[in-house]
């Protein structure tokens, strides 16, 4: 696969690497109906798990949906790099339509974007001139 696709090297497989991000996220965001959880990471890439219960999702063809949205989704951010993400659904996943569920999930990437960006900004020194 090329780079833009979603291979193996871009996904959380072991349930080793989910219990890593679930026990030491270094990132948090959340909205009404999904948690993103993150962890830093040694590699050049970013790497997406995906957890949609049946107690949220019933049908499969619902917890497929949500799924195949989100990486689509993932597959197409930019400026991911360095992280292990894990993407929660919650209770109401199912209410909202396709765009919706696009739009909240990209919604989610920007916001971890944003926390990345902002951890690795380091504060200014005093740059008072006056002496």
């Amino acid at each position: 696969m090329g780079s833009k696709g979603f291979g193996a090297d871009k996904r959380l497989l072991q349930a080793s690497e989910f219990k890593a991000v679930f026990q030491g996220p270094s990132y948090r965001v959340s909205t009404a109906n999904m948690l993103l959880l993150a962890r830093e990471n040694e590699l050049t890439q970013a790497r997406l798990g995906l957890v949609v219960g049946k107690k949220h999702a019933r049908k499969a063809s619902q917890r497929n949906l949500i799924k195949r949205i989100a990486r689509e989704s993932f597959r197409l951010s930019h400026a991911l790099v360095g992280v292990d993400i894990v993407l929660v659904a919650r209770q109401g996943i199912t209410q909202k339509d396709r765009a919706e569920l696009r739009e909240m999930i990209d919604y989610l990437w920007r916001r971890l974007k944003k926390k990345q960006h902002a951890a690795n900004v380091q504060p200014h020194q005093n740059c008072n001139t006056k002496q």
